[in-house]
């Protein structure tokens, strides 16, 4: 009598014969290939009859077909789409068992373009934000700060050349303070005076205007600041300054007190109006730089303007303590009353003097100057990592 068995790929039940005890039969749902036991009696199963079976016992069962040999197509290495048709893997309808993963899916095939060096990644560029009023404010103060800067590079250019020229005078007197004309040709303006001229203005007349402009710029920072007065208190007193010091320069070069017909006292007021002024103007400019340390994130600037003040102060002293020692202001009085050079005198002690004090106050001025030009650096620092923040 047939026997009952159960398929284990899709575990449906199906008959077999008594005949293909032994054998190989096929299932007649999934057309799977398996093998039956000998030892297998007409009245038993192959295994049990899952309890998720959908077909009901009354159903008949399907009859399983014998698998003869030669039956089944031969299957050959290599032939992926053969095997493909003939196994089937994907879960029968209506079965509550999983399917096992698909075995069709394979590797991609290496091609020379694939095994090339992969393009290069392009960096993409964040978008730029725009600036809001305050970060164009500090870029504004930023600016002046680097004029300023500037400026007072330009100084220490001017006392450099001084001091070179003092040791022009020293060394070679004769050609140093020759009265000859020089290269404008005119009368009264000797080659030493062109010279002086030349290394004096030429770089003070653009320093003078960075000042301005970079004091102008700083008088646009942000009202948190609580520092824009002071900027611009600094700008109208450098203006000052500078109208002070032309005015004298004008009276004392050009003859402007009688082409004017300016009284006695305009040559020296325009003097004491202009050195206060522009002494005012650079205290201005450094209370400026200490405000503003707060608001960047950066109170150490008032510690570094607190040092300059005080180096500063210390430095007049300390002139003023050596000439008492060894004096040489009235020796250069006489000597700019007669010759307008205050190293331009036969007295070869007061000349060594003169020298040696000129060395002193120049390398003195440099270092405040550059002290000056290091704490403008430091705040001009500052906003920028501020607004990079």
């Amino acid at each position: 009598m047939p026997i009952t068995l159960n398929c284990p790929k899709c575990h449906k039940p199906f008959r077999v014969r008594d005949e293909s005890i032994g054998g190989r039969v096929r299932c007649p749902s999934c057309g799977s290939e398996l093998q039956v036991p000998s030892a297998l009696s007409p009245a038993s199963n192959f295994d049990e009859q899952p309890k998720s079976d959908l077909l009901s016992s009354n159903t008949p069962r399907p009859m399983a077909d014998d698998v003869r040999a030669g039956s089944m197509p031969e299957m050959r290495f290599g032939d992926a789409g053969r095997r493909d048709e003939m196994v089937n893997l994907d879960p029968p309808p209506g079965s509550a068992f999983p399917g096992l993963p698909s075995v069709k899916a394979r590797s991609p095939v290496a091609t020379p373009q694939s095994l090339a060096s992969p393009e290069p990644k392009r960096p993409t560029l964040k978008p730029v934000a725009p600036q809001t009023p305050d970060q164009a404010a500090w870029g504004s103060v930023r600016g002046g700060l680097r004029m300023i800067r500037w400026a007072l590079f330009l100084c220490v250019l001017v006392l450099l050349a001084a001091f070179g020229h003092g040791v022009w005078i020293v060394f070679d007197y004769e050609r140093a303070m020759s009265d000859k004309l020089g290269l404008l040709k005119l009368d009264g303006w000797p080659l030493w005076k062109q010279v002086m001229v030349a290394y004096t203005a030429g770089p003070l007349i653009p320093a003078a205007l960075l000042l301005v402009l970079g004091r102008l710029r700083c008088g646009a920072a942000p009202a948190e600041a609580n520092a824009r007065g002071l900027a611009l208190g600094a700008m109208l007193c450098t203006l000052i300054g500078l109208a002070g010091f032309g005015l004298f320069l004008g009276i004392e070069f050009f003859g402007l007190q009688a082409k004017l017909h300016l009284p006695e006292q305009a040559r020296l007021t325009s003097l004491y109006a202009a050195i206060p002024s522009a002494l005012l103007a650079d205290v201005l400019t450094l209370l400026f730089i200490g405000q503003i340390g707060w608001p960047i994130g950066r109170p150490s600037l008032q510690k570094s303007v607190a040092g300059f003040f005080a180096y500063a102060a210390i430095l007049p002293a300390a002139v003023l303590i050596g000439m008492a020692f060894y004096p040489v202001i009235p020796g250069i009085s006489e000597s700019m009353r007669t010759t307008g050079s205050p190293l331009a005198t036969e007295d070869s002690d007061l000349a060594q003097r003169a020298l040696i004090w000129s060395v002193l106050v120049l390398t003195g001025g440099v270092m405040l100057f550059l002290r000056y030009a290091g704490v403008t650096g430091s705040a001009r620092r500052g906003i920028r990592k501020m607004l990079e923040g």
